[in-house]
């Protein structure tokens, strides 16, 4: 009986939704260029936040604090590190906003 009962969930589970279908189709006329580009600005950003500054403590602290200037713990200078990569980046998707907000107000002079 368990086994029938979960077949007929995952059947229902796994059909789509008409009302899903048509909020995607509505969704993808109201993208247009502009908003697929803010997406994509997101994405990169997103990635990056999520992978650099990781990457940069671990080799901030394996090769430059404790490989190269010798320290014995190199963790407290390479968190310091890692703080100023992301604010680095947190600066940069703020100038880069900015900038694309500023370029879409410029008025067009009409001759």
């Amino acid at each position: 009986m368990s086994l029938i009962f979960y077949w007929k969930c995952l059947a229902f589970v796994s059909r789509p939704l008409p009302i899903l279908k048509m909020e995607a189709q509505k969704a993808s006329t109201v993208l247009g260029k502009k908003e697929i580009g803010v997406l994509q600005i997101l994405l990169l950003f997103t990635v990056v936040m999520l992978f650099l500054p990781i990457t940069s403590y671990f080799i901030m602290k394996a090769y430059l604090f404790e490989g190269i200037l010798g320290y014995e713990n190199g963790a407290f200078h390479s968190a310091i590190g890692t703080v100023v990569i992301i604010h680095i980046i947190i600066g940069w998707y703020i100038w880069l906003a900015v900038k694309d907000e500023s370029a879409e107000q410029r008025p067009v002079k009409a001759d």
